[in-house]
């Protein structure tokens, strides 16, 4: 009876201890070509400096010098920092590197290149297990595709969507969208935007509330408050929906929709005005 308890001690104990080190989180691993440490009862401080190296599971990271606190899994970057990842790279001056939380952080201007998107910013973070960029100030977004800015903006690499706030502004070679926020999919290219809604391009300007824009099919799905000047046939539209499918130059309003057009063609003006429970229009293409 003995053995069989002390079997059973020990099987836990085993268990215990098995279990203790699968909870523990990957260190971090520094190098570099000087070395300076302390100790205090709280914690346990080194400093690296020359041609410093930390990696990090698949991370990793080289900087001028890094102060590393070894109990809390943490670094502290300085001095032309760059973190990489697959194909993904971030630089900036100084910055910080939680390695419990697998997050990079960015206390100077930053910028970030995964081959697909370039992301600048004052500052930033990186969390490597979400492939989430969050960047604050001055934040600029460039693809093959566009430009975005925005005050603060979070980035999924994995699926590719971007959510900005804050002056808001997405343009390409052909049109613009203003929002005090949006929702952009790179790969989709549809746009969620959100209050104080402008589109522009050669032959529209468009104000909203809210709306949905599709880049590649030319459709616009616009809610409330909705405005169209069109500079091609001098019309304007209103209502509190519009759907404008400009590329087969067909328009739908509905919510007491308004339309005024001048024909300036002739030597007189001619005004149009109509008012309707629905409206639709086609324009013959040119």
């Amino acid at each position: 009876m003995k053995n069989i308890f002390i079997l059973i001690f020990l099987l836990i104990s085993t268990n215990s201890i098995s279990l203790i080190f699968a909870q523990e989180k990957p260190r971090i691993v520094i190098t570099g070509e000087r070395m300076t440490g302390k100790e205090s009862e709280n914690e346990q401080i080194r400093g690296f400096a020359g041609d410093v190296v930390i990696t990090h599971l698949n991370v990793r990271i080289t900087c001028d010098s890094a102060v590393h606190f070894i109990d809390r899994n943490e670094a502290e970057l300085i001095g032309s920092v760059v973190i990489t990842q697959d194909t993904l790279t971030i630089k900036t001056e100084r910055g910080f590197y939680f390695g419990n939380l697998r997050k990079a952080y960015a206390s100077t201007p930053v910028e970030l290149d995964d081959k697909k998107v370039f992301l600048k910013a004052e500052t930033g973070e990186y969390l490597f297990d979400e492939t989430r960029a969050k960047f604050f100030k001055n934040v600029r977004l460039y693809d093959n595709s566009g430009t975005m800015t925005s005050n603060e903006l979070i980035y999924f690499r994995n699926t590719q969507v971007a959510y900005a706030w804050g002056g808001v502004r997405l343009w390409d070679s052909t049109s613009s969208l203003d929002a005090d926020s949006l929702v952009h999919n790179r790969v989709t290219k549809v746009t969620n935007a959100f209050r104080n809604v402008k589109i522009v391009d050669s032959t529209n300007v468009v104000l909203a509330d809210s709306l949905i824009y599709d880049q590649t099919n030319m459709t616009t799905d616009a809610y409330s408050n909705v405005q169209i000047k069109n500079f091609e046939d001098n019309t304007l539209i209103l209502g509190e929906y519009v759907k404008d499918l400009r590329g087969e130059k067909h328009t739908i309003v509905e919510g007491n929709p308004f339309i005024m057009q001048i024909d300036t063609s002739s030597s007189s003006v001619d005004t149009l005005l109509l008012r309707a429970v629905k409206f639709e229009s086609f324009t013959h293409k040119r």
